[in-house]
């Protein structure tokens, strides 16, 4: 590849870093351009095609990160775009900010050696959360799981995707739908999207799943900061369900969408109607309403609890990538190695630990990580 890179740039001559101009070179196979520090016009629309993850479209990350200096690197074969994937370079490391997409070795090599040939000062590139089979590089790298996916295809109608459930999981939603409609008759669901998702009842779904984790002992990871940036999202890309009786919400998500793709992201229900499994039928009223839009794909998100699976979705796991220039940069960067090698075993703990959730370190860990967080909301 370097040999098509120098020979091209010969001919491209003086590289520009002017919005929408790119650098440009060509592969046996593609053309890469390199967008520095700008993002071109088209990047929105094909980060949304190529990849529909809420953490990789451009409304999530104008919410939560500042653009001002990130670089867009795109590949394309003949005139279509086959890969979009923005960075930031900063004291000597390209950090990838597309996260939650699957990208295959083949595309992973090679923005390592384009990254690597065209920013020399580069030495660690550094990605989070994706979904790769990578077994082989050009370079020295670790890699080691982060977290996963829960990710259901969906089918073109509900009444399919209804049969195809569990014959327990169809026979309890029947049944808990039936209890709730005879015992609470005023139950309704209703669906809004972006500017028309009411703030007070977006505030009254985070308070609920606030209170069902703390009820766990477990730690609620959304702090006032980023609730704040959800609500923004919201306003955009929104999809919230909205389950009443008697006017009360009682039960909730809050999703987002991406084209055809939808990202539940706060999940909430009222645990003095646990007795009608009012969770999971929010959930499943939810997933059938994305059908009805067009929906093509739910995702779960990341955290792991038994419903995603009777609901059908599977496990797709994330993993973190830290790619170095040479063996010799992975000496001057022990503590990228040192932290990767920690963050093996700190998963590796974490995996166990809900292998085994009743054994006493388990119930340990979580009793601390519990009264932590109660201190810190105190402070």
């Amino acid at each position: 590849m370097r040999h098509h890179l120098l020979s091209h740039c010969k001919q491209v001559g003086t590289m520009r870093s002017v919005a929408d101009v790119s650098d440009a070179v060509l592969t046996d196979q593609e053309q890469v351009d390199c967008y520095v520090n700008a993002i071109p016009a088209f990047g929105g629309d094909a980060l949304a095609r190529l990849y529909g993850h809420i953490n990789s479209s451009l409304p999530y990350l104008k919410t939560f990160k500042s653009l001002k200096n990130v670089s867009t690197y795109v590949t394309r074969n003949e005139e279509q775009i086959t890969s979009v994937i923005l960075f930031e370079c900063a004291n000597g490391r390209a950090t990838v900010l597309n996260e939650g997409i699957q990208l295959e070795q083949a595309a992973v090599d090679q923005f390592a050696r384009y990254v690597f040939w065209r920013f020399p000062d580069i030495d660690v590139i550094g990605f989070h959360h994706i979904e790769t089979g990578l077994e082989k590089l050009s370079f020295p790298y670790q890699k080691h799981n982060q977290t996963e996916n829960y990710v259901l295809p969906l089918p073109s109608t509900s009444d399919e995707y209804t049969a195809a459930l569990g014959k327990a999981t169809r026979r309890n939603i029947k049944r808990y739908m039936g209890k709730m409609m005879q015992d609470h008759p005023s139950f309704d669901c209703n669906f809004y999207t972006g500017a028309g998702i009411d703030r007070t009842h977006f505030t009254t779904l985070l308070r609920m799943s606030e209170a069902k984790i703390l009820e766990r002992k477990a730690r609620f990871a959304i702090n006032p900061e980023y609730a704040e940036g959800l609500w923004k999202l919201a306003t955009q890309t929104g999809f919230v369900s909205l389950a009443t009786i008697d006017g009360e919400i009682c039960a909730g998500l809050i999703c987002f969408q991406i084209g055809s793709y939808y990202f539940a992201h706060v999940v909430a229900h009222d645990g003095k109607y646990d007795a009608y499994w009012l969770g999971t039928l929010c959930y499943y009223l939810t997933v059938c309403e994305a059908i009805r839009r067009g929906g093509t794909v739910f995702n779960m998100g990341q955290l792991h609890y038994d419903y995603k699976e009777r609901l059908l979705a599977t496990k797709h796991d994330l993993d973190r990538i830290e790619i170095y220039r040479s063996y010799m940069t992975c000496i001057s960067h022990l503590r990228c190695v040192a932290g990767m090698a920690s963050g093996r075993r700190v998963r590796d703990l974490k995996l166990w630990l809900r292998r085994h959730p009743s054994s006493l370190l388990t119930r340990s860990i979580k009793l601390v990580n519990y009264r932590a967080h109660q201190l810190r909301s105190r402070g």
